[in-house]
């Protein structure tokens, strides 16, 4: 995946979903935290974001009903 296209996906998202709303951490194990937020534009999803050795991010995992 392009970065141009990594931008169109994000622009998308922010327009499906609007602002996120933290609302706890679900699960925090093996390098990663689940948070767990509320959408403006939609449902509560569940965000998991994962962290390599040195803290950075990893990867982004998105789950929505």
């Amino acid at each position: 995946m392009s970065d141009a296209d990594r931008e169109q996906r994000l622009t998308e998202m922010r327009d499906d979903l609007g602002q996120l709303t933290p609302d706890g951490i679900a699960d925090e194990a093996d390098g990663a935290v689940t948070v767990r937020a509320k959408s403006a534009n939609g449902p509560t999803g569940m965000f998991k974001f994962m962290f390599s050795a040195d803290g950075k991010v990893e990867g982004i995992a998105i789950e929505l009903p």
